[in-house]
């Protein structure tokens, strides 16, 4: 499945960061990214690109694009998308992922831990964040680590242990069941949901640009804010799976943070041609 797309982009800063890549710490993957965008953009900023589905167990949701936003990394890829761009974030994808399933097997009882995580996030992350002294994505992180088997031995507090703990009993009882992978099970369960919101953004009217793997670029409304369209691709995206997963994900706002810092003139840059120097 292959769709035509078009993604917006500063023509001025991609020039820039093409033609200066070293002075900007552009890494040699996003450069023939950029190097891709930059011959394809007409006027100030629209490019074309054609989005295939990858084939296989996996084949929904994900869009593998050659030339767009997604296959830059994150800081160059935000600061490109933060002028045209809001992005539409899963919320606790891969822990509602697991929820799903320990509730589609009607298994809470067994996983208290897990369970609890995936209801009780913030206060959680909190809890660990002011016990350990160390930040909330460092806290996140550590349970997702956890989920997927890593390693926490450096960690000091109870609640992760036991994610840790019922990590591993899930994962033989999914293994009797032939599920061997609980990545895999957590990257379809994205993709679906992914796939799902893409058609509810359609639906509504709305554009969108670059996927990843749990969330999706929605171009920026002249009159609503991204909080406003948001709530209205939840709505619409309840409705839609309603019968299909006893814990729905939740999309939110998420604000653009680790984004390439540039000089004033790169964004001030007036002439395709002008040298960024």
């Amino acid at each position: 499945m292959s769709e035509s797309k078009y993604e917006k982009a500063n023509r001025f800063v991609v020039n820039a960061l093409v033609r200066c890549p070293q002075k900007y710490n552009v890494d040699d993957g996003s450069l023939a990214v950029l190097d891709r965008i930059n011959k394809k953009i007409k006027g100030n900023n629209n490019f074309a690109t054609s989005w295939t589905n990858k084939k296989g167990a996996l084949n929904k949701g994900r869009r593998f694009p050659k030339t767009s936003l997604a296959g830059l990394a994150r800081p160059i890829r935000n600061v490109l998308a933060q002028q045209y761009y809001w992005d539409c974030d899963m919320e606790n994808a891969s822990f509602t992922a697991i929820a799903n399933v320990i509730a589609g097997c009607k298994w809470q009882e067994h996983f208290p831990a897990i369970m609890s995580y995936h209801a009780n996030r913030e206060s959680t992350l909190d809890a660990m964040r002011q016990k350990t002294k160390t930040t909330r994505d460092n806290a996140k992180k550590a349970y997702i680590s956890a989920l997927f088997g890593g390693d926490i031995s450096n960690w000091n507090f109870p609640a992760l242990k036991d994610i840790g703990a019922e990590a591993k009993d899930l994962f033989l009882r999914l293994t009797t069941m032939g599920n061997k992978d609980m990545n895999k099970i957590t990257t379809m369960f994205e993709r679906e949901a992914l796939e799902n919101v893409l058609q509810v953004i359609t639906n509504l009217g709305y554009s969108y640009g670059a996927t990843m793997n749990d969330g999706v670029f929605i171009e920026k409304h002249p009159t609503k804010s991204p909080q406003d369209i948001i709530a209205e691709i939840n709505k619409k995206y309840r409705a839609l799976t309603g019968d299909i997963h006893p814990i729905p994900i939740t999309f939110h706002f998420k604000e653009f943070k680790e984004i390439l810092e540039l000089p004033q003139e790169v964004y001030d840059a007036k002439n395709y041609g002008s040298d960024p120097e």
